[in-house]
Order: C-alpha cells, then structure tokens, then sequence
C-alpha cells in the first residue's frame, strides 16, 4: 500500500490563531498557575525600575511566568527569556511579550516576600480543595549547591594575606598613575584606574568573605559551640564569591558542596505537598529542627506530630520543641553507650538519657511506630522530584536572602504541579 505523507510547507506563512488558548489546552499547567496567581496579593511586589527604553511588565505576569518555567525544568534567566519565542504556553502566560534575562533575574531576586505569599496561596487552596488535610508532617533537608564556586573557598590565613598584596599592589599603581599625570604623558595611564577598580572590587570580596568567619565565630561564641579542631573547618573558612554559603557535606555521599542546607516540611499524609520551607548555612540538621517547623505557613493548619531522622536527633531540643510548639516529635535515638545511667555523672547526662529511653517506648508504640514508617514515603519523595523530574540540581541566585526567594519558589512550583494531578479534571 503507498505511503500518503502530509504536505509539509515551510514557505507559506503560518499566523497563530487570534486567541492563544486554543493552543494551550484546558488542563495545561499554565492555566492552573494563572489562576493561583491571580489569588496572589501582589501588593509590595517589586517591579523593574523603569529607565529610557525599558518596559514595565506586571507582576503577575512574571510571577507565572517564574512559577511556569521552574516547573517545566527551566531556570535560567537567559533560557526563560529564550522561552518567551519558543514555548506556546509562555507565550500565552506573557500574551506574547518577552521580558528579557535582566528584568526576570531581578524580579526574581527581589521578590522572596511575593513568592512566599503565593506559597501559602497554593497552600490554602490545596487545603480549601481537599487535598490537604494536615495532621503529621515530614521534615528532611539536601544539600544544595549554590552559584559561587568551591575554588573560591579561602581560608582566614589566605585572605588576610590576599587583602595584604592587595594593598601592596593599589598602593604601586596609585604611585604608578601619580607618576603619569606629573609627567603628562599617557603611557598606558588611562588604564590604571581599571586595574585599581579590580582590585578594589576584590578586596570588597575579600572584606566581606572575612567579615563572614569572624560573624560565624563570634556566634559560636555566643552559643557557647565548641571551635576546636572539629568545628574550626566549619568556620575559618568561607567562599570569596559568595560568603554567605558554606562549604557542607552530601547527606548520603562523599565529597562537598559549596552552598546551603535546604529543609523542607511535607505533608505525611497522601497529598505530597510542601507546607514549609528553609534555607540555611547551617551544617547539622539538628540545629534546624525548630526553624523547619515554624516554617510551616499557617494556611496549611497547625501538625500535631512531627516525623524526622536520626539527623535531627538531640533530646533536650526535642523536648523543648514539643513544649514550646504543641507538637510530639518521632526521632529515633541514636546508639550512644556513654549516656547510660551513672550516679557519677552528670544530671544532665541522665536527663538525656531518660528522654531517649522515653522515645525508643514511644517509638515502640504499634500506632506511632506505623505512622513513623510515614517518613521515608512522603519526604524523600519531595527531594527526588525536585532534583530527578523538575532537574533542579543546584541554586542560580547569589546570596542567602536571593537563594531563600528561589527555594521558595521552586516550592510553589512543586505544589503546583503536584496539585494539578490531586485537582478533579474538568
């Protein structure tokens, strides 16, 4: 039987249809994200400063058009814009406008506030649809890496002495182009003051990454944190081109990563949704518990049971936890001899060791001990769809307050997507 193809004619011109949903179907991602937006309050939004020649785009827009992209496995702001020509539903989203890879970057790193709202936005309405019946939730955390670069790591030792030939060196081309304009003659003058600025633009860096240990230690300090051998690797050093990122180690593998501890608190039950979300330095996730919990937005309701690992384990922080939240907390303890019970030691020795003792019997408990088995199924989950399907590897803004704004925003697109699939189709 001959083939009959379709005529493929690349030479009479094609228009879109007059309206651009009917190529953007009904259940399409796109929609659901416009319609979450609109629930959004937008007020305190910040906007691109308007300049000679620039273009003002609503928030709104840009907003669904950030939450679109990231759900979609695109984060770049050079690729988003590229977007805006090569993707039917972005361009339904912008109504055939393309902002360009500066004005997103900046709306994106500006509007953690924003993103935060539309956050608990997705949240209540997950919960007003259904889906989301808090009772138990999930904590864990991943490592992330952030835009600086391991090779920008420097010890306290290194730069000091960087600042120090720094100086040498300003001090050389200041006498240099001191020279040149007593003489009058170029001779290469005009490109002295760009050298200095460099070099003054470094050691700004280096100023700041210094600044950056001598804050982490004064507050170990403060909490009264051992800064022996141990802990001093986690604090004589810091990142010249990004200082408030720290050098950590992968939960589960060798080697580090120059960036953040990324927590997150889901749902335990079926709906797979993040309630809270919190980005921090800080290496142990036991010194995180408390902040991952107050991070559950209270669109989401109030949980009565916290399930976490043995990463999260410390007793006495537990059990203030538990009273100052209301919650009950399932950690399993971890095996450590030296806490049995001795009249020789010290009370609070003992008092440790009878809460671990009260949490193994709690553990013990066939109800507790079946909802404990929750963890693992709905928070790991979580991290394997943000890092296998959406291919989120690593963090693209700069900063801890603009990297807090994209992790932020990287939940409201998970919610998102998962919501779609929990949504009745109509």
């Amino acid at each position: 039987m001959a083939e009959r193809f379709v005529n493929v004619d690349r030479e009479t011109p094609m228009l879109l249809p007059p309206d651009l949903r009917d190529w953007v179907a009904d259940n399409d991602l796109a929609k659901l994200i416009l319609e979450a937006v609109e629930l959004c309050d937008m007020q305190g939004a910040h906007s691109n400063v308007r300049g000679t020649g620039s273009e003002q785009y609503p928030p709104t827009m840009m907003l669904a058009l950030l939450i679109y992209c990231y759900a979609t496995q695109t984060f770049s702001s050079r690729r988003i814009e590229r977007a805006t020509y090569d993707s039917v539903a972005v361009r339904y989203i912008c109504g055939n406008h393309h902002p360009d890879h500066d004005t997103i970057a900046a709306f994106r790193r500006n509007n953690g506030a924003l993103f935060a709202r539309c956050f608990a936005t997705v949240v209540q309405l997950a919960r007003q649809a259904g889906v989301l019946k808090l009772a138990a939730i999930s904590i864990d955390g991943t490592r992330l890496s952030g835009a600086g670069s391991k090779e920008s790591v420097r010890t306290l030792q290194e730069i000091e002495e960087e600042i120090k030939k720094l100086e040498s060196e300003a001090t050389a081309l200041t006498a240099q182009a001191e020279h040149a304009d007593r003489n009058e003659r170029d001779d290469g003058g005009t490109q002295l003051p760009l050298e200095l600025a460099d070099k003054q633009r470094r050691k700004e860096k280096l100023l700041a990454a210094k600044a950056q240990i001598e804050e982490r230690r004064r507050q170990a300090a403060l909490e009264r944190r051992a800064d022996g051998p141990q802990s001093a690797r986690r604090t004589s050093k810091a990142s010249v081109s990004e200082p408030q990122s720290r050098t950590l180690r992968p939960n589960n593998s060798g080697g580090t990563v120059q960036g953040y501890n990324a927590q997150v608190a889901v749902d335990a039950a079926d709906s797979g949704l993040i309630v809270g979300m919190y980005l921090s330095d800080e290496p142990a996730d036991n010194r995180l518990l408390g902040p991952s919990i107050e991070s559950v937005v209270a669109e989401a309701g109030k949980p009565t049971v916290v399930l976490v690992d043995r990463g999260y384990e410390s007793s006495e922080l537990i059990a203030s936890l538990e009273a100052s939240h209301g919650v009950m907390v399932l950690c399993p303890p971890r095996n450590r001899p030296h806490t049995k019970p001795d009249a020789k030691r010290r009370k609070r020795i003992q008092r440790v060791f009878e809460l671990r003792e009260n949490m193994r019997a709690r553990l013990a408990d066939p109800v507790l001990k079946e909802l404990y088995r929750r963890r693992g199924a709905t928070v790991e989950p979580v991290f394997a769809r943000i890092k296998r399907h959406m291919g989120f590897s690593h963090l693209h803004c700069w900063g801890h307050s603009a990297a807090s704004a994209e992790w932020t925003l990287l939940g409201v697109a998970h919610n998102l997507r998962k919501l779609r699939g929990k949504l009745p189709q109509a």
